[in-house]
């Protein structure tokens, strides 16, 4: 079961959330979520690819990077 911490501030939280990989390793990676129930509802969703078999938080590809870079000069 995952769970999340705040390493941020009251103010500002910084929630990171904590699960068991394919590999079988604990990971520890920020959610960049801005909401305690939001990072554990990220929290859910990892888990629920991890039970498929999948890799846990999946690494954007280059047209999605490119996609979030755009402006709206470009």
């Amino acid at each position: 079961m995952g769970d999340v911490h705040n390493r941020g501030t009251k103010d500002q939280p910084m929630w990171y959330c904590r699960y068991i990989d394919t590999d079988g390793k604990r990971k520890h990676r920020p959610t960049h979520q801005p909401t305690k129930a939001l990072a554990m509802r990220y929290v859910a969703e990892v888990e629920a690819r991890v039970a498929r078999g999948l890799v846990g938080i999946l690494e954007p590809t280059a047209p999605e990077r490119q996609g979030k870079a755009l402006t709206l000069r470009g």
